[in-house]
């Protein structure tokens, strides 16, 4: 149960470090002296700050972490599943309930200005109980237009979409202080850290039962107000992380698989390419654009492959375990999707679904042509590498992970050793893979395997490879990829924890340095996941 007490006696409490109060936060952090001391100073930084903006009042403490995830990109919405940590790196928000609808926000950064919001104003800007209806309706459009890029729209994202979910109680305002150290725009999920340590907040105060599975499911879909249309996988993995552990997590519906101790003989850097991936200013249409391939891939497999069809419920179900069938039978619904199509020729080929169609496109600016089967490929591909994950994980096997998130990488990548990079998903290309499959012959069966197949997403940039190819030629790395949606932001090193230090030096000396950038990498360890205090 959450505890509401005045911010001196939070401070207070924190410098007295009781027992009942180690323990709490080794609980989330773990036992090292260096973290808790850093953990205490940063709470009573934010608790302080609060005081001198609203005063000595009446305060919960809400936190959630960034997150990580070793396999399991771009596939979640899908109904793929993700394998991934809270990482070390957190937001902090101090909480008090106010007696009206006002939420006043701040935050310890000065980037992140002073704003505020009425929750009755702009929840009663559209009349309905749909929040898809809500979010595309042309004043909240406009709301979001008119603060496009700013952060007040993660935390109407969360407040908003909570109080459709629970119409019959009316939000309380809040006056609320942030703090974090997650990268912002760096692919560890800060924004959504943001949305989910509001709803944690907002659920506090306002006496919501609510379940995990349906926390998680409300964070994701809030936090479309912003204009993405991701899924819940950073909502999910902030909050059924555990400290120490990496957590299966499954979607459609949502639950919680097994968690495995973070390997002792590994560890996992995170190197930030200081090149920022903006959801909110622009590169959401790019990100909505892939989602949409997908859609439009499922439709067309479902018209081609009619018999399928009632199996074909998400996109990871295109899979031979589901449709129990051959992995060649993949590689020949695969090769039946056009490579790449305009969204004219998309209406030519599913007359019947063109309201579908023109629905999907309301949230992206069309592009030239949609590149179905590379982003395909790579979902299926993904989906398959995010199962397998787990048990290698179990059972010790990171050289043969290190693979697959190389290989998954490659499915995303732009460049190679600073040449212009595509993946084959050519006619030719498959046929070889279909033949490959049936030649009976071990070696060839294995390398046909889809998991083995990086398929075409093309969400990372040519400094993210660079950096990828950078580390992959250092002693003691076994796989490395990018960090999240992508267009910039971190990767992430699986690495031997005997060169991990050596990594670190050598990773500043000669990438940061050598480019006149600050030192962005560090050794990141699973801590506890999202809750109040």
């Amino acid at each position: 149960m959450s505890i509401l007490l005045p911010a001196s006696k939070w401070i207070e409490r924190i410098q007295i470090w009781n027992r009942y109060t180690r323990e709490q936060f080794e609980q989330i952090y773990g036992t090292s002296p260096t973290a808790l001391d850093n953990r205490r100073e940063a709470y009573i930084s934010l608790l302080k700050a609060f005081q001198e903006k609203y005063g000595n009042k009446n305060v919960i403490i809400a936190r959630s972490t960034g997150r990580a995830n070793l396999m399991g990109r771009h596939i979640e919405h899908r109904g793929g599943s993700i394998n991934v940590i809270c990482i070390n790196r957190e937001v902090l928000l101090a909480a008090s309930p106010r007696n009206d609808d006002r939420v006043h926000l701040s935050d310890l950064c000065p980037r992140f200005f002073d704003n505020s919001f009425s929750i009755n104003r702009d929840y009663n800007l559209y009349q309905t109980n749909n929040w898809k209806h809500f979010i595309e309706s042309e004043p909240i459009l406009s709301l979001v237009q008119q603060s496009k890029g700013e952060w007040i729209n993660y935390i109407r994202a969360a407040v908003l979409r909570l109080q459709m979910a629970y119409p019959h109680i009316p939000m309380r305002g809040m006056d609320m202080m942030f703090s974090g150290d997650i990268p912002c725009a760096a692919g560890v999920s800060s924004s959504s850290a943001m949305v989910v340590s509001t709803m944690e907040a907002a659920v506090a105060l306002n006496q919501i039962p609510i379940s995990d599975k349906d926390f998680v499911e409300l964070c994701g879909e809030g936090e479309w107000f912003v204009g993405s249309r991701g899924g819940a996988g950073d909502h999910g993995a902030m909050k059924c992380g555990l400290r120490g552990k990496i957590t299966h997590l499954n979607f459609f519906p949502f639950s919680i698989g097994k968690s495995v101790t973070f390997p002792g003989d590994y560890q996992l850097i995170v190197a930030n390419s200081f090149e920022e991936a903006k959801k909110s200013a622009g590169a959401k249409d790019i990100f909505n654009q892939k989602v949409a391939c997908y859609v439009f891939a499922l439709m067309m497999i479902k018209k081609m492959f009619p018999h399928h069809a009632p199996n074909l419920h998400y996109f990871r179900d295109i899979n031979p375990d589901t449709l129990r069938v051959g992995q060649d039978k993949i590689y020949s619904m695969l090769l039946a999707l056009p490579e790449r199509v305009t969204h004219q020729e998309l209406y030519s080929m599913l007359p019947e679904c063109r309201e579908e169609i023109e629905e999907v496109q309301k949230c992206h600016r069309i592009p030239d042509h949609y590149d179905i089967r590379g982003v395909a490929l790579y979902g299926i591909a993904e989906c398959m590498r995010a199962k397998k994950c787990i048990d290698m994980l179990d059972n010790g096997d990171y050289p043969s992970l290190g693979r697959l998130m190389n290989i998954s990488h490659d499915g995303d990548r732009v460049n190679k050793n600073g040449k212009p990079f595509s993946y084959q998903v050519s006619d030719e290309y498959l046929e070889g893979l279909i033949a490959d499959i049936r030649s009976g012959d071990p070696v060839r069966v294995e390398r046909a395997q889809l998991y083995y197949q990086p398929g075409a997403y093309g969400c990372s940039t040519s400094t993210i490879d660079e950096m990828i190819d950078f580390v992959n030629n250092c002693d003691g790395v076994v796989g490395s990829e990018l960090a999240g949606a992508g267009l910039g932001g971190c990767i992430l090193i699986l690495v031997h924890h005997a060169h991990a230090k050596n990594l670190l030096s050598t990773l500043q000396k000669l990438y940061y340095e050598k480019r006149n950038l600050p030192m962005g990498a560090d050794i990141y360890t699973p801590i506890g996941g999202s809750l109040v205090l």
